[in-house]
């Protein structure tokens, strides 16, 4: 509908006589809002020959979330106020659209309700920032691990927070490595640019049959197989073992600890391995 003549109103009231048209004009207005006009016509004997509404739809607020992103990221313009039918600058219809600007871009919103002249008019202005990459190097205190070793890398020359691949949040995390070689990639991401640079480091992963080394599968396979296990031997009490294949547990077995890396456990005849750690 459109706006409320309690809002602003344009009065309008015309008298009809033989030789003269009277016409008297009263306007009220509130800042902020759009006028409506109402006309009323009267013979001489004070009959109403007419009466017209004229006036123009309410003005969408328009917000957009978030109001500053990185070259086109998502952001979601959504406008509120209207009792008709939205449509934007860039031709979508509803309250609410997702926009990709590249450069920062100022969007309108109109608000078309049926029976008002006029249409009311929301804006909204989405920055844009240019994001320059950050060149991000990465350190380690040891290139080369036994597996299940752990090594601390450091990430420099972001200015803003690092996220890892594994997950971890910081300019320094401390994981263990495990397999033939294992890289870790460091993400560079301060205000509105989720990615402004990444670096990446490989520390090789050494598999040995010593005391103490963890023991890592070597293929897919039952538990009791030698061949399953890179060392060629089942593990015992004593071994932690790391799974980087599927391992059928087909009989009881034993170890100190497992770890699962992209490996797996079944157990198709209800069979169990016992760790000694717990």
């Amino acid at each position: 509908m459109c706006r409320s003549l309690k809002n602003a109103i344009i009065v309008s009231i015309k008298l009809w006589t033989a030789s003269l048209l009277f016409s008297q004009l009263f306007f009220y207005s509130l800042i902020g809002y759009s006028q409506t006009t109402l006309t009323l016509n009267y013979d001489t004997n004070g009959n109403r020959l007419s009466k017209s509404l004229q006036g123009s739809s309410h003005n969408p607020t328009v917000v957009a979330t978030p109001s500053a992103v990185s070259p086109n990221q998502a952001c979601t313009l959504t406008a509120s106020g209207c009792p008709g039918t939205v449509q934007w600058s860039t031709g979508q219809q509803g309250a609410s659209i997702s926009v990709t600007p590249a450069t920062s871009t100022q969007y309108t919103a109109e608000c078309i309700t049926p029976n008002c002249a006029n249409n009311g008019i929301g804006q909204a202005t989405v920055e844009v920032y240019q994001c320059t990459p950050d060149a991000i190097g990465i350190t380690s205190t040891l290139y080369t691990t036994r597996n299940g070793q752990t090594v601390t890398l450091t990430a420099y020359g972001c200015p803003g927070t690092v996220k890892w691949s594994n997950g971890q949040i910081g300019f320094t995390i401390s994981p263990q490595v495990y397999g033939a070689s294992s890289t870790f990639t460091a993400t560079c991401s301060k205000r509105n640019c989720p990615n402004s640079g990444s670096g990446s480091v490989s520390i090789a992963g050494i598999t040995g049959c010593n005391s103490g080394d963890v023991l890592v599968t070597a293929q897919a396979g039952n538990w009791n197989a030698t061949t399953t296990w890179v060392c060629g031997r089942i593990p015992t009490v004593t071994d932690e073992v790391y799974l980087n294949h599927e391992v059928q547990v087909n009989v009881n077995g034993f170890a100190k600890s497992i770890t699962l890396g992209t490996g797996s456990l079944n157990y198709p005849n209800n069979s169990f391995v016992t760790l000694s750690e717990n």
